[in-house]
């Protein structure tokens, strides 16, 4: 094994260690990104529920103004959560693509290491066959040369 092969092999088992810990941050994010899905749907269910009932409270002819002010204060406060829950979730898919993008970019990198070695090895098989002629045709050469009368 070369010098060069040996580095290059190095350099892809620190790459395979990189792509390994990549790959549990785009997990962990992608986790992440569905936990704040999930938080911004039941939110938006808790936010729908809260209008129709306040729209309904309003709709009723004796209309209780403590009541009222109660359903407004929680569809505000489900409201505000709701907004909340979209900018975490805008957040958990901004991390969980950039976890995507530097696993992708650590891919391409192994890629490249890994045709670097065959190219590398491709070449030195190339030397040793083509020295193996070379040897071949000299004791060819020699033995015909030996033969001749």
């Amino acid at each position: 094994m070369s010098p060069l092969e040996r580095v290059l092999q190095v350099v892809r088992t620190q790459v395979q260690f990189d792509l390994a810990e990549c790959a549990a941050q785009v997990a962990q994010a992608t986790a992440q990104t569905v936990q704040a899905r999930d938080r911004v749907t039941m939110s938006a269910r808790r936010c729908d529920s809260c209008a129709a009932e306040l729209r309904s409270a309003l709709h009723r002819s004796q209309v209780n103004p403590a009541s009222l002010g109660a359903m407004h204060r929680m569809y505000h406060g489900e409201t505000l959560a709701l907004h909340e829950g979209q900018t975490q979730l805008s957040t958990a898919a901004s991390r969980e693509q950039h976890a995507r993008s530097a696993f992708g970019e650590l891919r391409n990198r192994e890629r490249s290491i890994e045709r670097a070695l065959q190219v590398h090895r491709q070449r030195r098989q190339a030397r040793l066959q083509t020295a193996e002629l070379l040897v071949a045709d000299d004791l060819w050469s020699q033995r015909s040369w030996r033969e001749r009368p």
